[in-house]
């Protein structure tokens, strides 16, 4: 991997503690829709959009690779590839998830029916 993308990832991880020595982190002040009702937010519960979020922040992760079945190379940039996201405003409170829920809904039907049952496989492979 060159030395660029770990130059960001551990960029990321630096922002990530900020002024966590002095119980003013990141988690404070973070986007983090899925923290319970009345629980404080932990670090890991924060939305960082990143192309490591994809990766579960964790650097061998992303760094891996393999050949498939055709002698192929699969590394980060399939997985990117494959990686469509949108910001939802979900709610950690299960009584008010139903607009999200229903729309998740009709995204799914939407796309089946422009593009046929097999993206469900997709759909399923990319974690929607």
């Amino acid at each position: 991997m060159n030395c660029g993308m770990r130059n960001e990832f551990a960029l990321q991880e630096h922002i990530e503690q900020i002024g966590q020595a002095e119980g003013a982190g990141l988690e404070k002040i973070c986007y983090a829709p899925m923290t319970a009702a009345g629980k404080e937010t932990e670090l890991g519960e924060c939305t960082v959009q990143s192309v490591f979020g994809y990766f579960q922040n964790d650097y061998d992760k992303f760094n891996a690779s393999y050949e498939n079945w055709d002698g192929f190379e699969i590394n980060y940039l399939n997985t990117i590839n494959d990686c469509t996201r949108i910001l939802i405003n979900n709610k950690a409170d299960k009584e008010r998830l139903g607009p999200a829920m229903e729309w998740e809904k009709k995204y799914i039907s939407s796309l089946i029916l422009r593009y046929g049952p097999q993206t469900a496989l997709i759909l399923g492979h990319s974690g929607t």
